[in-house]
């Protein structure tokens, strides 16, 4: 079966009425190519607005605006967990990582 990019009157009356947005439903169908069933009953994401009391908390913590917002949104962080907790740095969880899985500890060998 061929892909349908068509969208009916009644399919936006639909989204309409379930909350989507007109652009919404067209991104969805055309663009991420969902059956147009899918993009008319599959709510929009609740995007969480946060105040500017946070965002300058987040950085004066040397938190990215972006991952403040991640952690928000799709992590589900409450404000000041994200604004405050430090970012990993990579390179000390690759030891950390790289330590454990050492089977034999470092043993010096005397001549």
């Amino acid at each position: 079966m061929a892909y349908q990019y068509y969208i009916t009157p009644e399919n936006y009356l639909q989204a309409e009425s379930n909350g989507i947005k007109k652009t919404t439903l067209e991104y969805r169908v055309r663009n991420l190519a969902w059956d147009t069933h899918r993009a008319i009953t599959t709510p929009p994401k609740k995007r969480i607005c946060t105040g500017d009391k946070w965002r300058e908390l987040a950085r004066k913590n040397g938190i990215p605006y972006q991952a403040f917002q991640k952690r928000v949104n799709v992590y589900g962080w409450e404000h000041e967990r994200a604004a405050t907790e430090g970012l990993q740095n990579r390179h000390e969880n690759i030891k950390k990582v790289i330590a454990k899985q050492k089977r034999y500890q470092k043993v010096e060998v005397m001549t």
